[in-house]
């Protein structure tokens, strides 16, 4: 069973705490709750839970891309420059024999697009992002920032990891929404999907229900020091901003419902959020057979796509099946067991899912 492969997990000091939840697009399977949401007071995990979802954030973020998509604001294939001003004078970094450094023009203009795909040539962070902080600057000045720091390859020629390129792709959600970022996901996404407990900036309130992070040293798990990455305190935002790769705090029980709407073609309750076509852009490899990865979206085998978090956030949806499946922690990647268990945790997921469709659960 689930639950007792993760108690075991637990047990032996390999996590610290885990929800899962097995779905369909209209009805929760099975929810397991396992282990502690901070482990030092014994406080139990559960569904209510205020998780950081990293970079699971990213597939949100090309859910609102997509929506201007299917409106004909956006062309995916359209240069950056096209809906930023000023977004010009970029180049590419290349490295003489000598060791210095020659600046050329790229060879093509970065898309939004590839911005979503990770194939814009610039690196996973800025040198502010490095230094202040993910969350550090607005979207539009991130866009500015980001015409000084020289891209790694030309536009379109390499998967890069970067949450530069996808916090782009927000500044141009912005220009063409006429609103912030945020208030376009609160708009368009969070409230009418009934997700009441996802924000960029969490309430004092809200907080109080974050599950602690951890990381892996020394061979133990420790508390982690990093903070999510982000600027504290987090209800702040005058000193903090909503960053596109990696900033929205959810619960599980929200974002299960982002998920299944994913799975049922774009539709949640009878309201349609996104098209069938631009789910299918979304899940078509964008890399040429390198790394699987849409627009925004992680392409695992058997038709699963989703995203994850540096801090265990899984999840991941089958459209063909309308299956959901979460598995959502707060422990950073570098646990040298984390995806081993993870990777047999899918496995059992999938097995109890067609499991409990063939019982008739999901009808």
């Amino acid at each position: 069973m689930i639950a007792d492969f993760l108690q075991a997990q637990v047990d032996a000091q390999q996590l610290t705490g885990v929800v899962s939840i097995l779905a369909t697009t209209n009805q929760i399977l099975q929810m397991d709750c396992v282990g502690y949401a901070n482990r030092e007071l014994q406080t139990r995990i559960n569904e209510e839970g205020l998780f950081w979802m990293a970079s699971t954030t990213k597939i949100v973020t090309a859910v609102a891309v997509m929506m201007l998509v299917d409106e004909g604001e956006i062309n995916l294939d359209d240069p950056i420059e096209r809906y930023i001003p000023n977004f010009f004078g970029y180049r590419v970094g290349v490295r003489q024999h000598d060791g210095t450094m020659l600046l050329r023009p790229p060879k093509s203009l970065p898309t939004v697009r590839q911005a979503l795909a990770h194939t814009t040539g610039w690196r996973h962070k800025s040198h502010v992002m490095n230094a202040l902080g993910m969350d550090s600057t607005t979207l539009q000045q991130h866009a500015m920032i980001m015409t000084l720091v020289p891209m790694d390859r030309d536009p379109g020629t390499k998967f890069i990891y970067s949450n530069a390129g996808i916090d782009l792709a927000g500044a141009v959600l912005e220009r063409v929404a006429g609103m912030s970022y945020e208030d376009f996901l609160q708009k368009r996404i969070f409230t009418p999907l009934g997700m009441t407990n996802t924000s960029f900036f969490p309430s004092r309130e809200l907080q109080k229900r974050l599950v602690t992070p951890y990381q892996w040293k020394n061979g133990k798990i420790v508390l982690d020091s990093g903070h999510y990455y982000r600027t504290l305190p987090l209800e702040d935002r005058n000193i903090r901003f909503a960053e596109a790769g990696g900033g929205i705090f959810s619960t599980p029980l929200d974002m299960l419902r982002f998920f299944q709407m994913l799975a049922n073609n774009g539709v949640f309750e009878g309201q349609r959020f996104l098209s069938t076509e631009a789910i299918d852009e979304m899940t078509t490899n964008q890399n040429g057979g390198q790394f699987g990865y849409g627009l925004g979206t992680r392409l695992l085998e058997n038709g699963w796509f989703g995203h994850r978090g540096s801090h265990g956030t899984n999840s991941y949806v089958q459209r063909e099946k309308g299956w959901v499946r979460l598995y959502l922690t707060q422990m950073e990647e570098n646990h040298p067991e984390r995806n081993d268990i993870y990777d047999q945790w899918s496995q059992m997921a999938d097995e109890r899912l067609a499991e409990l469709t063939a019982q008739g659960a999901g009808s």
